[in-house]
């Protein structure tokens, strides 16, 4: 009867930790959309900016053309394309999961973020569906891109 009672205690401590594990993963994960939209938000501002101060600029945009603030870090997978009038800031990583609604949330569900779908060539909002706004070719499909216009 003890030796129940104790391997019992034991699985029981053994799942309150992985619960806890869980919850934990999930909080990182979140973080890290969390931050991911952030910078996207920032670099979105500095392409703009630049989109604005050379009209004749179209293609990809690489960091040095740009005016980032010291502090901004650069994550991973973050890129930026000018098309005519649109620009686009877009994320390439194996970590989106979850930054397509941390971008709505700091976008307060702009109908200018969401997914791009090259057979289309339009935006896919996950609330809408197809936005029929145009997204420039150089965004791969599936991206999670948030759009802007240079004027």
């Amino acid at each position: 009867m003890w030796a129940f009672a104790v391997v019992v205690s034991v699985l029981s401590v053994f799942a309150l930790f992985m619960t806890d594990t869980a919850a934990d993963e999930h909080r990182v994960e979140a973080s890290r959309s969390r931050a991911l939209a952030e910078s996207m938000a920032t670099y979105r501002v500095a392409v703009v900016e630049m989109a604005r101060a050379h009209p004749a600029f179209e293609g990809h945009v690489s960091e040095a053309a740009l005016s980032l603030p010291t502090w901004f870090e650069m994550k991973p997978g973050l890129k930026a394309t000018v098309e005519g009038r649109m620009v686009a800031v877009y994320v390439v990583t194996n970590e989106q999961s979850g930054v397509l609604q941390e971008m709505l949330h700091l976008a307060a569900g702009s109908v200018m973020v969401g997914i791009a779908n090259r057979s289309s060539g339009t935006l896919h909002s996950p609330s809408s569906g197809d936005t029929g706004i145009a997204v420039p070719s150089g965004v791969p499909d599936g991206a999670p891109v948030w759009l802007a216009t240079r004027d």
